[in-house]
């Protein structure tokens, strides 16, 4: 959710409306991805039965070299396309 949003109770209003779509179809594992070092947060997310049970990180890196563009996988031909996949896999 867009920072300019919280704090106005709209998590609350989304899990209030979700939880029962999840009861209706029989959903038997759900998850939510949050920030785990924010209390409030996790106590959002205790009111309506979720408890922290893994915590995995979550990080960035910047590349170094300004101005280099990235270039983009779909906008090669398929068989360069494929010759990445393979190679990162």
């Amino acid at each position: 959710m867009l920072p300019e949003y919280w704090d106005r109770g709209v998590a609350k209003r989304l899990l209030k409306s979700t939880m029962p779509i999840f009861e209706r179809w029989g959903v038997r594992h759900t998850g939510l991805f949050t920030f785990g070092q924010s209390p409030k947060h996790v106590a959002l997310y205790h009111k309506f039965g979720y408890w922290p049970r893994y915590l995995t990180a979550v990080m960035t890196y910047t590349p170094a070299g300004e101005g280099v563009a990235p270039v983009l996988l779909s906008a090669g031909k398929k068989v360069h396309r494929q010759a990445a996949i393979e190679t990162c896999s």
